[in-house]
Order: C-alpha cells, then structure tokens, then sequence
C-alpha cells in the first residue's frame, strides 16, 4: 500500500515542480518565513507555532490570501509526507511524534483552504488545495482508500475543483497522475471517479502517454 501512495506523490511533486509538467498551476506568492531548526531529521516543514497566514489579519475577506497560504504550506507539507511514505515503503517507521507533527500541520493548512472556501465557494484552487491536502492526509495515515475518510474527502474536494474548470486538460492531467496509481487498492465508487477522471484526460490530451497506460491498465 505504501508503494502505491508513494508512487502517486511523487507524481504530484515531480509535475508541480517541474516547468513542462506544471499542471493545477496554484502558484502563491511567496511569504517570507524566519528560518528554525528542523523539529525532526525528516521533517523541516513549518513551526506548529507559526502563524500560517499573518498577512490574511490584514485582508481577512480576501479569499486568495487564504487559499495562497494554503498553498505554501500544502508545497512544504507534501513534502514531509512523502519522506514518511518513503520511509514507510522502505520498512522503516517514523516516530509517533513526527506524525502527529504533519498531521496538525496538515489540518492547520486545510482550515486556511476552507475559510478561502467560505469566503469564495467557487474556488476552483481552493477546492484543489483543499483536495491535496486531504490526500495528503489520507497517505499519512497508512490506511487503504476504501477505510480512509481522508481520501474520500479528497476525491469529492478534487471533484469539485474539477467541475469548475471542465476543459482545462492540465488540471485533469494532474489529478489523474495523482490517482491512477492507486487504482487496484480503491473500492468501486472510488474507481468510478478515477475512471471518469481518466477517460475525460484522454479526451483533452490524448497525447498524454502516461495516461494513456493507466486507461489501459484500468481496462477502460
């Protein structure tokens, strides 16, 4: 199981960053962070005791401030869960603290996309980074897709980000990379949603080799 999710975080990580593969682009300014000695030799996200969003006190109506600190944190926190999940992969666990850590930093990130939600329902990046956040969630947990709330959560968040943008190729790309290698671990209302997301990406980019494997391996 741990394979299978490491092998869809990475494919999240490497597309975000890397220029030819930028899908979902979400791109938040950035906020300048005083530098602290990491709390953990495999975790060198934020402090628990920062304040993620200092300049939304200044502009507390305005959506993009919270959805762009979202963001922020969701690039260093994606992160640290996959070195987790690689450990993980590897037969080594992490210490009980270390996850406890990402995991209150993770809900600290997804309260910062939902009140962005709040303040602007029809956020196609804010519903996507609350859906990241979720799965970031969900691998950090360890559980399989059909026992995780997190992953659900995800797919409906993804879903939704989805819907507000249907013929933008590259955000269907993304999800898709993000899914498809969990494919044989889902339960069947779980790879409906993946096979919809799958057909629709080979609709929009049927160039998209990768894509074009996981349809196959998916029968579809």
């Amino acid at each position: 199981m741990a394979l299978f999710v490491l092998l869809a975080l990475v494919g999240l990580l490497f597309s975000a960053a890397t220029p030819a593969l930028a899908e979902i682009r979400s791109d938040p300014a950035p906020a300048p962070q005083a530098e602290e000695p990491a709390r953990n030799a495999d975790v060198a996200s934020l402090s628990p005791d920062e304040d993620l969003c200092a300049e939304c006190r200044m502009e507390p109506f305005n959506a993009a401030r919270w959805i762009d600190a979202a963001a922020r944190a969701r690039e260093r926190l994606l992160k640290d869960v996959e070195v987790i999940v690689r450990a993980q992969a590897a037969g080594e666990l992490s210490e009980p603290t270390t996850r406890q850590y990402v995991a209150r930093r993770l809900d600290a990130a997804l309260a910062l996309a939902r009140r962005g939600l709040e303040l602007a329902p029809v956020s196609g990046r804010g519903h996507l980074e609350a859906g990241l956040l979720s799965f970031g969630r969900f691998a950090l947990t360890g559980l399989p897709p059909e026992a995780s709330d997190d992953f659900d959560r995800a797919l409906r968040e993804l879903d939704a980000a989805l819907a507000l943008q249907p013929w933008r190729a590259a955000s269907y790309r993304r999800v898709a990379r993000l899914l498809a290698p969990l494919w044989e671990e889902c339960g069947d209302d779980q790879r409906v949603f993946i096979a919809k997301v799958t057909r629709r990406t080979r609709q929009l980019d049927p160039g998209a080799a990768d894509i074009k494997e996981a349809a196959a391996r998916m029968g579809l």
